[in-house]
């Protein structure tokens, strides 16, 4: 996908993002290219993944999404 944020990627600095007092964290966007996307998104055919299935069918036929308790 194109770069949504003008000016290319946000600078890193000694490991650190510099945040600006602008609104947004002083990132601009491309407006254009975030509707380009969000057409994309619309046009896609599938949504949901089903995981489960897809660790049954390449990895284990016995394999459970078991979630954690916490």
């Amino acid at each position: 996908m194109d770069e949504v944020v003008l000016g290319g990627r946000v600078p890193i600095h000694e490991g650190f993002v510099r945040i600006s007092e602008k609104p947004g964290l002083g990132v601009d966007l491309d407006y254009d290219q975030v509707a380009r996307g969000r057409e994309r998104y619309e046009k896609l055919t599938y949504r949901k993944r089903d995981d489960e299935a897809e660790m049954r069918s390449r990895i284990d036929p016995d394999w459970r999404r078991i979630l954690p308790r916490w």
